[in-house]
């Protein structure tokens, strides 16, 4: 059996050393395993280097780190290359915080994310774009499944490809909407995979901020990322017209 039972430590006058002085540390070694409160300082995209957050504290290999009286710089960003994604660290033997393009391995004796090479600990990472902009910052949430948190509240696992972040749902709701004759349905936000529709009469528009383009003949069909106002599905036959999709997120 691979289950141990922690007992808690007898208090007051009963306490007696140093067996209770001893389940104590061993409680608290347990609690704080794993433990992570990390953020940054910002999370809007930008060229600005963003920083590790004021009050900021987690655990690493047993130590607990705490970032207090401002916010702590980030070493390394300015040289990663642009188009990559990028991991921070807690550099034990620095004692701060680095950059990296290094991908981190789940640790399952220490409850983290880590560099097995040099033992320092993934906690937030971001995407460097084309640009040079730090953009889709996130921080790990805790468990091996590697669940990021962004700045808006949403959650992802990875991954990253051509620049793009993928956002990868667990399960998929299957669905459809009627377009009225000469109408349109503006998609609303998340995204969605559609069964082939070869119906011409449908056409994808994009909206440029003063008018919808998109027209002809060309049908529905495949994957679409929506932010919910910006992307329609207009349908220009007589007749009403129904789509089927499922929706990842």
């Amino acid at each position: 059996m691979s289950v141990t039972v922690r007992t808690n430590p007898a208090g007051g006058a009963s306490a007696a050393f140093p067996d209770d002085y001893n389940r104590q540390n061993d409680l608290q070694q347990a609690t704080q395993r794993g433990y992570a409160r990390v953020d940054f300082d910002d999370y809007a995209d930008g060229a600005t280097e963003p920083k590790v957050a004021n009050g900021s504290e987690f655990e690493v290999d047993g130590d607990v780190v705490y970032v207090s009286g401002a916010d702590e710089a980030i070493t390394g960003l300015a040289g990663i290359a642009n188009d990559n994604d990028v991991y921070i660290y807690y550099d034990v033997s620095a004692v701060g915080f680095a950059a990296s393009t290094t991908a981190p391995a789940w640790d399952s004796a220490l409850g983290g994310w880590y560099d097995a090479g040099t033992g320092d600990r993934a906690l937030l990472g971001l995407y460097k774009d084309g640009s040079g902009d730090y953009t889709a910052r996130w921080v790990y949430l805790p468990g091996k499944a590697g669940l990021r948190q962004y700045g808006d509240g949403s959650m992802s696992t990875t991954a990253v490809k051509d620049g793009l972040d993928v956002l990868i749902s667990f399960s998929s709701t299957p669905d459809n909407q009627a377009i009225g004759a000469t109408s349109s349905w503006v998609v609303p936000k998340g995204i969605y995979m559609f069964a082939n529709n070869t119906v011409t009469s449908l056409v994808v528009q994009i909206f440029d901020g003063s008018t919808w383009i998109g027209s002809g003949t060309v049908g529905v069909g495949g994957m679409f990322w929506s932010d919910g106002t910006n992307i329609r599905i207009t349908n220009g036959s007589a007749g009403s017209i129904t789509v089927y999709y499922r929706k990842l997120i």
